[in-house]
């Protein structure tokens, strides 16, 4: 019985971790690049397409 309490607090704990992740701010709710692999171009023209789909 304290075996599998013991694997199961085991298996728990990774995700006491995941609770405290940073999420960084966003800008924008259509674009969000947070690997800076965009353009101010490309992220703004996605953002009109994203727009207009929208609408």
């Amino acid at each position: 019985m304290i075996r599998y309490l013991f694997a199961a607090l085991l298996c728990l704990c990774p995700l006491a971790g995941t609770a405290q992740t940073f999420y960084p701010d966003y800008t924008s709710t259509n674009v969000n690049d947070f690997a800076g692999l965009l353009t101010a171009e490309q992220r703004m023209q996605l953002d009109r397409s994203l727009s207009k789909l929208r609408d």
